[in-house]
Formats: structure tokens, C-alpha cells, sequence
């Protein structure tokens, strides 16, 4: 840099042929030079600072996250370091499960995230990645994240940030210039929201997930329609929805939503998870559970969370006034639990699953 600056006539120079590319590749990347044609600009302010300070100023970087990380992933380890892969030939391995227009924005996010580069039709790993892995991907990521400017004002403002409905509008603030649809940013914005989760990055400590007022928005998940601590019902038993939960801890990427539905209904009744039809977010409280390594101290902590749930809640209290010893006993004294089902097949299944949970808190508690 110092030597650049002895080099300087004008706000404009060809580029010093005593520099090496890669050093020249460098200044770009940090933003102190620009490139126009043949010749090099200086970011003049970011220049002055790093002489003065020896630091480089920070300057943020704004582009939309259209894309899941999950299948950002799917995409990226289809790639081997340092080989060019042509858009025709990923084109091929990827039909008919993603199409030209969503394979391209897809490589184009992986561009936007530093994991790969582009020369005219083909592209490969970032020469900076040594292996095809998830913890590679995620490292160079992290690093982009650094700079890109809606994570950084959420990361400045993260006390202040309560709502999934605050995160959206830093994105409607930061692409001012950008008109979409409500809806088209409420996808956004869970995108974003997933890639923080996904990369295990600070800034979503506060958020609450769920309030309990009315909402015309299905997509952001800050509001629900009733107050799941009186009306939560479990679809499975504690257990199975316990193992579900380390699943998604273990491996998420390849986490069937779908198939397992019923299980995340009652984990993110309970407070540990989010989930939209695409992705699975850990809250605050599914975080510090990761963090525990004894068994017996997770099992307390589930049944704490699910002896708040009122349902659950009366169980524990009918089965302990009247010492109850099995489910038999248990389906006559907690009719009033499901006196809202009209079938009495649902009524039986649903007890069981009940009675399930309490006996679950009992034992832990």
C-alpha cells in the first residue's frame, strides 16, 4: 500500500506492473481499490485511514439472501477444489430438481457468500477453501457475514431487535431503492434470518418468535392466532419428540420438514424450535440445550418446558391428587382435556399422548 501511494499522480493510474496480481486481487477485495477497465481507482477515505491507522475501513455490503443455506450447501458440495464446473454441465447433474433460472441464483448467492468464484460460463471453489465440507463453507461465510451490512446492523442493534417483523424492516431500510411485496419480504427476511442460524451467528438472542395477537401474515412467525400455553395439544410422545430435536441438531441439512411435522409442532410449542416449511430454526432456549451434556439435566429441562403448558400442566395435577397408575384411570378422570374432540378414537389417542407427557414431567421432576 505504501509503495502503491509513492506511485500515485492522479485519482486515476494504470496499474504498477512491480505489484503482483494476487496483491492488486487483495486491494480490491478489501475495498481500498476499484478497477475501471485497465486502470486502478483509490478508495481515497478508506486509503488515508489505513495509512494513518493501519486499519482498513470497514464499508458494508448489501445483497439480498434469496436463497436457503441448506440448499446453498446442497449445491456447494457438488464441487471439487480447484475444478471448473461449466453452468451447462451443473445444469445437467441438478435436473429436474432445480431449473436453469433457480440453479443460477443459487450460484450466484454462493458467489455473493465468498464459497465460489466465476470465470465467464464456469465456476469452482474459492482457492481459499482446502476441503468440500460443511465447516469450510461455513468459515468463509462467516467471514462475508462480517461485512454485509443488514447483519451488521442487526448485530449493532440486537438489544434493541424483539420481533421478526424488526429484522424485516433493516432489510426494507437497507434496499430502499428495491420495491417488493410484503409477502416477497417476509421470504426474504426468514432467509436471512435461517443463514444467521445456520451460521451460528449472534444477533437473534432477543427475538421472540411467537406473540399472541391476531396476524394476516402466515410467513413471518411473530405473531400466532392463539396462545398455544392454554390450547397446545401434543401430536407425539415426549420422547420421540426429544429424539426428533437431537436429529435436527445433528444433521439439519438433510432434516425432513415434511415427514416430521407432528414432532416439530410440539418442539416449537414448547419454545425449542422454529420452523417454516424450508428451514428449522433453533431458538434461544433449543440453543443453550445443545450446550448440556448430561442427561438427566436435558430431560429436566424439556419437562420444564412442557410443565407450562396448561393441558399438560392438569394432567401432572389429576394424576398426582388421584394417584393415578395408568392410563385407564387417567382417561376417566381428564375427559375435560378433550372434551372439544367429537371423535372418541381421537379422544383415546389423544389422552394417551397426554397421559404420556405428564408421567414424562413426574419422572423429572
Amino acid at each position: 500500500m505504501r509503495h502503491l501511494l509513492t506511485r500515485i499522480k492522479s485519482r486515476i493510474l494504470s496499474a504498477p506492473p512491480v505489484l503482483d496480481n494476487s496483491v492488486l486481487t487483495s486491494l480490491i477485495n478489501k475495498r481500498l481499490v476499484i478497477r475501471s477497465g485497465p486502470k486502478y481507482n483509490i478508495y481515497w477515505d478508506n486509503f488515508r485511514d489505513y495509512l494513518v491507522n493501519d486499519e482498513i475501513t470497514l464499508i458494508g455490503e448489501s445483497y439480498i439472501l434469496r436463497v436457503m443455506p441448506h440448499i446453498s450447501f446442497d449445491i456447494f458440495r457438488s464441487f471439487e477444489p480447484n475444478v471448473f464446473l461449466d453452468f451447462s454441465e451443473l445444469v445437467e447433474k441438478f435436473s429436474p430438481r432445480y431449473s436453469e433460472k433457480t440453479l443460477y441464483n443459487i450460484l450466484r448467492q454462493l458467489i455473493d457468500v465468498n464459497v465460489l468464484t466465476k470465470v465467464n460460463t464456469k465456476y469452482k471453489v474459492n482457492t481459499q477453501i482446502s476441503a468440500i465440507s460443511k465447516d469450510e463453507f461455513i468459515e468463509h461465510a462467516i467471514k462475508k457475514f462480517t461485512r454485509y451490512t443488514p447483519y451488521l446492523k442487526l448485530k449493532e442493534n440486537t438489544k434493541n431487535i424483539n420481533s421478526v417483523r424488526e429484522v424485516m424492516t433493516i432489510l426494507q431500510e437497507t434496499f430502499k431503492g428495491t420495491s417488493f411485496q410484503i409477502s416477497t419480504w417476509e421470504v426474504y427476511t426468514r432467509t436471512f434470518i435461517s443463514w444467521i442460524s445456520y451460521l451460528g451467528l449472534p444477533g437473534l438472542e432477543n427475538i421472540e418468535f411467537y406473540s399472541f395477537d391476531e396476524s394476516t401474515s402466515s410467513k413471518i412467525p411473530t405473531k400466532i392466532l392463539k396462545n398455544q400455553l392454554l390450547t397446545f395439544t401434543p401430536q407425539k410422545p415426549i420422547r420421540d419428540d426429544i429424539n426428533t430435536y437431537w436429529s435436527i441438531v445433528k444433521d439439519r441439512d438433510n432434516f425432513d420438514i415434511r415427514k416430521n411435522n407432528k414432532f416439530l409442532y410440539d418442539l416449537k410449542a414448547i419454545g425449542v424450535i422454529h420452523y417454516w416449511k424450508d428451514d428449522v430454526i433453533m431458538t434461544k432456549t433449543g440453543l443453550q440445550i445443545q450446550e448440556l451434556s448430561d442427561t438427566k439435566t436435558i430431560m429436566k429441562e424439556f419437562s420444564k418446558l412442557a410443565h407450562r403448558m396448561n393441558k399438560i400442566k392438569k394432567a401432572v395435577d389429576i394424576i398426582k391428587d388421584n394417584n393415578v397408575n395408568n392410563i385407564k384411570e387417567f382417561r376417566v378422570l381428564a375427559h375435560e382435556l378433550v372434551e372439544h374432540i367429537n371423535s372418541e378414537i381421537y379422544k383415546r389417542q389423544t389422552l394417551g399422548k397426554i397421559y404420556n407427557w405428564a408421567c414424562f414431567i413426574i419422572e423429572y421432576e
